[in-house]
């Protein structure tokens, strides 16, 4: 019993000390009563995250090298967003058509059925959090993954998570 308080409390602690920081960086500043009621959501989402792995019907494992990449999205979104503003002035200013295309990519969700959701989840964020691409559906079948983008881009090593 002492084990299983001890690795709820690890996980109750990994989720409710990212999302009290993250809380603390959308106020922006330090008042008292937000403070306040960031650390009760924060522990309120914290325990609804465990309460939820308890359960045993959701697993997300995620791995840190997965996380580490996350350096790379902050420019991403900057030219991505650079992009679509230079394509929607060329629209309104010149008349020029906007083509978006669909394309596919491969992607291998890998044999651990654990870590299937989280590779899915990792690599649907990771694709459509900056504003040019979003993740369409990922087919399992076949080991791809459909992208629509706005603008076209050279083609880029697929993102892979490990």
């Amino acid at each position: 019993m002492k084990r299983l308080i001890r690795r709820n409390w690890r996980f109750w602690l990994g989720w409710f000390v990212p999302l009290n920081l993250l809380w603390l960086a959308f106020i922006s500043a330090f008042d008292a009563a937000e403070t306040v009621f960031g650390i009760f959501a924060s522990a309120l989402a914290a325990t609804a995250a465990t309460a939820v792995r308890q359960t045993g019907m959701v697993e997300f494992r995620p791995r840190v090298a997965w996380l580490l990449a996350i350096w790379r999205v902050g420019p991403r979104i900057f030219v991505e967003s650079w992009e679509l503003f230079a394509v929607l002035w060329r629209r309104v200013v010149r008349g020029e058509p906007i083509r978006g295309h669909f394309h596919t990519e491969p992607f291998r969700i890998g044999r651990d059925a654990r870590r299937a959701g989280a590779r899915r989840a990792v690599r649907t964020i990771g694709e459509s959090i900056a504003p040019n691409a979003y993740v369409v559906g990922i087919d399992e079948e076949h080991h791809e993954v459909l992208v629509h983008e706005i603008v076209t881009v050279p083609r880029r090593e697929p993102r892979r998570a490990r």
